[in-house]
C-alpha cells in the first residue's frame, strides 16, 4: 500500500517509516497537516495514519478533508489516529469526522500491524467492487430496472433499517472498548453479562439474519443477468460477510462463555477475555465498514420495489421473533450510556 505518515516528531515517524517498511509498503512522512494534505493529493495514498496535534492543521481537520475528498471520487482511504488524547470523548470526536481506527500512545506494535492488515483487506474489497464499475453497471441496467417497476418504493427503506442495526453496533463496540480497558480494575459480572447479552442480540439475532435476507434477495436481484461477473464478485467480498459473521458469532459467544471464569477469578480469564473481546471489537467494526461503505450503496442501486417489500417483511418477522420491546428498551439502554460517556 502507498502510506502517508503525518506526524510532526521526526523520531517516531522515522519508526512508523520502519515499521511499514518492513511490511512492504511504500511511504511517504509529512511533519504537518496542511503538507499532509498536500502529499496525499499528490500520491493518492491508500492508509493516512496521523497524530491528532499537528501544526497548521490538526489531525481532526485533516481526516474532514480527506473524507471530503473521498466521498467526491468515490474512494475510501484508510486512516488511523495514533495520539496521546486518550479521553473517550476525543476518541469518539475522531471516530465521527470519519477515522477507522483510533490508537492511543503507548501504542502495542503487534496490534498496529493487524490494524494495517485489516486495512489492506478492507481496501481490496474496495478495489474489487469499485464504485466506478458499479457506476458503469448501474448505466447499463438502470434504464430497464426502472422501466420494469411499476410504482416508486415509498415505503420503509431496508438499507436504513439495517444501519439503523449497525448505529447500535457501532455504539456496542465503543462501550465493550470501555469495559475491556478497565476489566483489570474488576468490572461486575452483571455490567459484563449485560454486553455479552447485547452484543448476541444485536449481533446474532438481528444484524447477522437481516444482513443475510437482505443479501439474498440482491444476489437473486442480478444473477440472471451478471451470471459470469457475479460468481467471480460472490467468491470474494460476499464471500468474506459469511466469514466475518461467523466469526462475530464465535467471538461473541466465547465473550458470553468466558465472563463466569473472570468473574470468579479463574487464572488467565483475565487476559483471554480481554483478547477475545479486543478481537470482536476490531472485526466488528470493519464488517461495519465494509458494509456501510462498498455493500449497502452498491447494493441498493439494483433492489426493485417487489425486493424492498419482501426485505422489509421478513426484517419485521426477526424483529417480531426478538421481540420489539426488548429492542427498545436495548436501545434505550445502549443511547444511555453512550450519552453518559461522551459528557464533558
Amino acid at each position: 500500500m502507498k502510506v502517508l505518515v503525518v506526524e510532526r516528531d521526526r523520531v517516531a515517524s522515522g519508526l512508523y517509516r520502519k515499521l511499514l517498511e518492513s511490511e512492504g509498503h511504500e511511504v511517504e512522512e509529512a511533519a504537518d497537516g496542511e503538507a499532509g494534505l498536500l502529499s496525499y493529493m499528490n500520491q493518492n495514498s491508500d492508509l493516512v495514519m496521523m497524530e491528532w496535534k499537528l501544526p497548521e492543521m490538526d489531525g481532526i481537520q485533516l481526516v474532514k478533508e480527506i473524507r471530503n475528498i473521498d466521498a467526491n471520487n468515490h474512494t475510501h482511504t484508510y486512516l488511523i489516529m495514533i495520539t496521546s488524547k486518550d479521553q473517550e470523548r476525543d476518541r469518539l470526536e475522531a471516530m465521527k469526522a470519519g477515522v477507522d481506527e483510533y490508537i492511543t500512545k503507548p501504542y502495542n506494535k503487534a496490534f498496529l500491524i493487524t490494524r494495517i492488515m485489516a486495512a489492506e483487506r478492507l481496501l481490496e474489497d474496495l478495489e474489487h467492487i469499485s464504485y466506478h464499475r458499479a457506476e458503469l453497471l448501474v448505466q447499463e441496467l438502470g434504464e430497464a430496472m426502472c422501466k420494469e417497476q411499476e410504482e416508486p418504493y415509498t415505503g420503509d427503506d431496508p438499507v436504513e433499517i439495517l444501519m439503523g442495526i449497525q448505529d447500535s453496533l457501532y455504539n456496542i463496540a465503543d462501550i465493550l472498548e470501555i469495559v475491556m480497558q478497565n476489566l483489570d480494575s474488576g468490572i461486575p459480572r452483571y455490567i459484563l453479562d449485560w454486553c455479552s447479552s447485547t452484543a448476541i442480540m444485536f449481533t446474532m439475532h438481528l444484524h447477522e439474519k437481516m444482513t443475510h435476507v437482505y443479501l439474498s434477495e440482491f444476489l437473486n436481484r442480478i444473477i440472471e443477468e451478471h451470471d459470469d461477473w457475479l460468481s467471480t464478485l460472490s467468491n470474494s467480498s460476499f464471500k468474506n460477510m459469511d466469514e466475518s459473521h461467523d466469526e462475530m458469532e464465535a467471538l461473541v459467544n466465547s465473550i458470553s462463555n468466558l465472563v463466569p471464569g473472570y468473574a470468579s477469578g479463574e487464572e488467565g480469564a483475565l487476559d483471554e477475555l480481554r483478547s477475545t473481546m479486543e478481537r470482536f471489537i476490531a472485526l466488528l467494526r470493519l464488517h461495519l465498514a465494509e458494509e456501510r461503505e462498498v455493500f449497502y450503496p452498491f447494493s441498493k442501486r439494483y433492489m426493485k420495489y417487489e425486493d424492498m417489500l419482501h426485505c422489509v417483511g421478513e426484517f419485521n418477522n426477526i424483529m417480531d421473533d426478538v421481540g420489539r420491546e426488548d429492542i427498545k428498551a436495548k436501545r434505550t439502554e445502549i443511547d444511555g450510556i453512550i450519552r453518559a460517556l461522551t459528557k464533558n
